[in-house]
């Protein structure tokens, strides 16, 4: 690269000092990128290149921070009642089904019933969750249910609320989901049919289905699980 020198226009080597054609002090501002305000392409695109690398990593973390959040919302139990072993007397209600007589579950017969006699005696497998056990709570006309699920070696609790009648036709069992959670998240309404989909098999448990079946109307109502059998039907 040649330098020209500004007064006489001679080209001196890269380097010098004072002009080889007339002596004078050669003016080297022009080569200072600084001096215009500019600066080459390579350093300009360095830098631009840093930001963006910044600005990525910063959105990098904000995105992994959102999903731990959401991580720890999913596996949350705090606020939702730990399963406990119920001791309510189902027996009477269990003979009564059996006898198609009209009877009434609360929710802690439901619960008790429903691990002891239906979930642990027979085969609910065929579900995406290990389920561990199920509680039942309730008021009025809503049915709570808290499904204790093990999933990938971590405890998930699905909370389903709803209106739990008999079914028609090929539908035995009707619970009309009005709220689902898994852990403290809310789940849409949009996606609600495909996780409760894992779980359609708690209510196609045989014995679940035969007394339904049976019985001439059944729902959830003033907190209790009511079973009507037509007088015809007595034993």
């Amino acid at each position: 690269m040649l330098i020209k020198c500004t007064k006489c226009g001679y080209e001196n080597e890269l380097g010098a000092i004072f002009c080889r054609g007339c002596g004078e002090k050669i003016d080297t501002s022009a080569l200072d990128p600084r001096a215009n305000g500019q600066l080459p392409d390579a350093v300009a695109n360095a830098g631009k290149n840093k930001k963006k690398s910044k600005l990525g990593t910063v959105i990098f973390l904000i995105i992994l921070l959102l999903l731990g959040g959401l991580v720890y919302l999913l596996l949350s139990t705090d606020g939702i009642p730990a399963y406990q072993e119920q001791t309510a007397d189902y027996k009477l209600q269990k003979r009564m089904l059996d006898r198609n007589r009209s009877t009434a579950f609360t929710p802690a017969a439901m619960t008790a019933y429903f691990n002891a006699e239906l979930l642990e005696k027979t085969n609910a497998g065929g579900m995406n969750f290990d389920v561990q056990n199920v509680m039942f709570q309730g008021t009025d006309d809503q049915l709570t249910a808290y499904i204790y699920t093990i999933f990938l070696t971590r405890p998930v609790v699905f909370t389903v609320q709803g209106t739990l009648t008999k079914g028609e036709g090929e539908k035995t069992v009707d619970f009309t989901v009005s709220a689902l959670k898994v852990g403290k998240v809310n789940i849409p309404a949009q996606i609600q049919a495909h996780i409760l989909k894992k779980f359609e098999n708690l209510l196609q448990i045989p014995a679940v289905t035969d007394v339904f079946n049976r019985a001439e109307e059944v729902e959830f109502a003033n907190g209790a699980l009511q079973f009507k059998f037509a007088s015809r039907k007595y034993k």
